[in-house]
């Protein structure tokens, strides 16, 4: 075996692997968590408001 990136054999492997755990880590985008961050908080307003409703309306039958 000629080598490998644990123990390479020339200097254009070692700079490569070197090259590989030097590099930046560029930033993950995910527009898909906004969108669904998004939607998260129209579902739990809509709740509340729901349930708003309830209380206001078990409020009048009540009274």
């Amino acid at each position: 075996m000629k080598g490998n990136l644990v123990n390479p054999t020339n200097t254009e492997s070692t700079q490569s692997v070197m090259e590989l755990g030097l590099q930046e880590l560029e930033a993950i985008e995910a527009p898909g968590a906004a969108t669904g961050a998004g939607a998260a908080v129209g579902v739990v307003l809509a709740s509340l408001v729901g349930y708003g409703a309830y209380v206001g309306a078990a409020a009048l039958i009540s009274t």
